[in-house]
């Protein structure tokens, strides 16, 4: 049945239930003469008028009927038992609400009898939040075919489930209206060879690109620089989504200055990218200009740029002012020097863990006797020890000098004890070989031996989980 057929309907002799397109025309026509809004529905029956600039779902195709008083001093809609808004003179809602929705009508009203605009009120879609931007915005004529683009999306591989997210976050006249069903096909073909519905789902505005234009030059650009290996490609694009949002230009820039700066081929680049693809995100001027050029300063080759980068690439965009400032100076504190390798080695190591964990690690040492030149040796050994979480580290000393009976300066000549797992190695290995490996070997023996050479020693060992 029409919309105009099920709104044939008298209810009431002063009250009529109005076709969408009588409403519009009796909607402009009671303003000119009045000279303020009429209030009007035109709303799914499981809908919330009031919510609608802010909540709108769509829950059903069927629609309420649409209720209009032409008296302007009973122009006030109210919700009866049946769930129909009706016209009464005592009853008030928001107006500022209402204000909206007359604003919507007012500007565009061919949206209630555009048959374009019907195309994409369905259930499935359920467009919370968007629906008002997108009539306000879009002429309806780009909103044909909206069904059949949305379908796309579920004949890829978007779960239904999924499809009301996907919806909501882009920008649907950019992403569907503005596109043809060829265009749109296009675009989810060439990227189902780049994580696809992974990778749309993750981040449902890369549709709101333009394939020609922005797409296929930025993932060219990322395809060129990993030797035309598509699945490292993938990995990038799926780690962060957002580095398609840069240009090529922006792209180019960064790898430049890695190129000339750091001394770095475009396969270690391609590296670094691959681990931490939001290097792209971090300014060349504001940061990786002065970090580069403090690891040279420490003496880095471009081959140790190139590792540090690797283990540590959030050295790079960290805050200077708000975090590298104060983890340098607790390195200085206990004696690390300008300009050495082993400054910016840890520098880089450092960068794993916060200001307060590294404060605690350096008290903690201290608190055991240790002194600055201990920790500062110890670092420099295993520059990887001021990272590790300080409540257990303070497990393995407590059980190293009180269970298994060993001297707490035992770790200095071993300090990646500490980076050992606890129950997993260090408890297991000590139980397995009878609590008695502070008399007949050294913590370095005893944990570093890989566990087949560990079960040959010891054959009394408990099976490891």
């Amino acid at each position: 049945m029409s919309i105009i057929a099920r709104h044939q309907t008298m209810v009431d002799p002063n009250v009529y239930i109005w076709p969408c397109s009588v409403l519009v025309k009796c909607l402009i026509e009671e303003e000119a003469s009045i000279g303020y809004p009429a209030m009007f529905t035109f709303f799914p029956s499981s809908f919330n008028l009031l919510n609608f600039t802010d909540s709108f779902s769509l829950r059903s195709t069927s629609f309420t009927p649409v209720h209009l008083n032409l008296n302007p001093k009973r122009r006030h809609c109210k919700p009866t038992h049946s769930g129909w808004f009706v016209g009464y003179s005592d009853a008030l809602f928001d107006m500022n609400e209402s204000q909206q929705i007359h604003g919507l009508i007012k500007t565009r009203p061919n949206l209630l009898t555009a048959q374009e605009t019907h195309s994409f009120l369905s259930p499935d879609h359920d467009l919370k939040g968007v629906i008002d931007s997108l009539l306000t915005t879009t002429h309806p004529k780009y909103m044909s075919d909206f069904e059949p683009k949305v379908r796309l999306l579920l004949d890829i591989g978007i779960p239904m489930e999924r499809l009301p997210y996907v919806l909501n976050n882009v920008n649907l006249t950019k992403a569907l209206c503005f596109k043809s069903l060829q265009d749109i096909q296009r675009m989810l073909s060439f990227l189902a060879k780049f994580g696809g519905v992974d990778l749309i789902l993750a981040r449902p505005a890369i549709l709101n690109f333009d394939l020609d234009s922005q797409l296929l030059p930025r993932i060219e650009f990322l395809l060129n620089m990993s030797g035309g290996d598509e699945a490292a490609t993938t990995t990038v694009l799926l780690k962060l989504p957002f580095i398609l949002a840069y240009s090529v230009d922006h792209y180019t820039n960064h790898v430049g200055f890695f190129r000339s700066f750091a001394g770095l081929s475009d396969e270690e680049i391609f590296k670094i990218i691959t681990v931490y693809p939001s290097l792209f995100s971090a300014s060349r001027e504001r940061k990786l200009h002065p970090r580069i050029q403090f690891l040279k300063q420490c003496g880095f080759t471009s081959n140790d740029i190139y590792k540090l980068l690797i283990k540590a690439p959030l050295f790079l965009s960290l805050s200077f002012e708000d975090n590298l400032a104060h983890k340098l100076l607790l390195l200085l504190k206990i004696g690390y020097q300008h300009g050495t390798k082993e400054l910016g080695l840890a520098m880089g190591w450092v960068c794993r863990t916060s200001c307060k964990n590294m404060q605690e690690v350096i008290s903690l040492f201290l608190n055991y006797g240790l002194t600055c030149e201990e920790i500062l040796a110890m670092g420099k050994k295993h520059p990887q020890v001021l990272q590790y979480n300080h409540k257990s580290m303070k497990q393995k000393l407590d059980y190293l000098t009180q269970e298994m009976g060993y001297e707490v300066r035992e770790i200095l000549a071993f300090p990646a004890f500490l980076g050992y797992g606890f129950h997993g190695r260090i408890k297991h290995r000590f139980e397995a070989a009878g609590k008695n490996s502070g008399e007949a070997i050294s913590i370095n023996k005893l944990f570093s031996m890989s566990t087949a050479r560990f079960s040959k020693k010891m054959p009394a060992a408990i099976t490891i989980s």
